[in-house]
Order: structure tokens, then sequence, then C-alpha cells
């Protein structure tokens, strides 16, 4: 597949710009009910989360285009008083919803592995294991995802002062918005051939 010209024909009603943090976009390559498959930018973070731990509503599995993630997994472990985490559901406007989080329990996280994954590596997440991911200069990952089977994934938040929804995320692309994503892809595959061994 020519993943470049991909992104330049994607799914504009199900492509996103800024989903759940500035700078983190996805093009929609293909989706149905059984599958989907995105091409997601990700924001430098210097290997630091770019988002709060999660779960997802589906297993996917993730193949580094370019660039470099760091993929923290945990495990929910009982609350305590050093490091509680805020278990919250998310209303998803994605599936009709109010775009609000719902606090569900007060858990703690272990962190069980950090894995560093480059071009060329891959790794399977279940819908039911929680984890984060850092993100290093230009990096790109192909996804693809499975159907949704976990409506009650959670999102876990160091305190109840970050709960909160922000009005600047999840803007809809245009063609030229597409077009310049597709030239950054095809930039960052390029530079990525000229510094492999």
């Amino acid at each position: 597949m020519d993943l470049v010209k991909a992104v330049r024909e994607a799914d504009l009603s199900r492509s996103y710009l800024d989903f759940h943090a500035t700078g983190l976009n996805y093009a929609c390559l293909h989706w149905s009910e059984g599958f989907v498959l995105k091409v997601y930018e990700l924001p430098c973070t210097k290997g630091e989360p770019i988002v709060a731990p999660h779960q997802h509503r589906y297993s996917f599995s993730q193949h580094v285009l370019c660039g470099a993630i760091l993929n923290c997994v945990y495990e929910e472990t009982e609350p305590s008083s050093i490091s509680p985490s805020f278990a919250c559901v998310y209303d998803t406007p994605l599936n009709g919803g109010f775009g609000g989080w719902k606090p569900i329990r007060v858990a703690s996280l272990m962190l069980v592995k950090t894995p560093r994954l480059y071009a060329g590596d891959s790794y399977i997440l279940r819908s039911d294991e929680i984890h984060t991911i850092g993100a290093y200069e230009n990096t790109w990952v192909f996804t693809v995802q499975g159907p949704d089977v976990n409506s009650n994934a959670l999102t876990y938040f160091g305190s109840q002062s970050v709960i909160s929804t922000r009005n600047d995320l999840y803007r809809k692309p245009t063609s030229k918005d597409m077009k310049e994503m597709a030239d950054r892809l095809e930039a960052a595959l390029e530079a990525e051939t000229k510094t492999s061994p």
C-alpha cells in the first residue's frame, strides 16, 4: 500500500487533527465495523506521555513507520493515597457522546513495561490493557484497529483537577490538511530511509 497516497485520499469524515492532544493527527484509510486502518502523526514529547494512561474500545496492532515511541503499559492495583488515579469513562463525541468524563473509581497504576519501538517494530494491545505512549521526532505509526468490544474503556487521571475537556481538540481536516499531512509523512519516510543502516 502506498501510504503517502492513501493519506492524501483519506476519509476526511473519519480523520482528525489534534485528536486527544495537540499535534496528534490521524488519517483514516479504511473504516468498517470489522476493522479500521489509520496512519497517525505523533507529536514529539521526547518520550513523555502524550495522553493519560488509558484503555481502548478495541484491540489493535501498531507498526512504527519512522521515528520511535515509548509504549508504557500499566496494571491497575489497589488504591493508594501516595499515587491515586481517577478512573474515568469518556463519553466520546466520535460515537455521539457529549464529550465529557464520568469518574468511575479511584485506583492506582503500576508501570509493568516500557518497550521503546523504532521504525519497523510493531506491538499488539488488547482493549483491556492500560497504556500510553511517548513519541520522538518525526514519528509516524500505522494502526490496524479491530472492532469495538469495550464500551467502558477507562482513562486514568492523576488528579481530579485535570479531568476536563479541551475545546480545541478533535478538529476535522480539509483536503489541504490531508495533502500537507501526506507531504510530512513522505518527508519523514525519506529521512528515515537515509538514516537507516
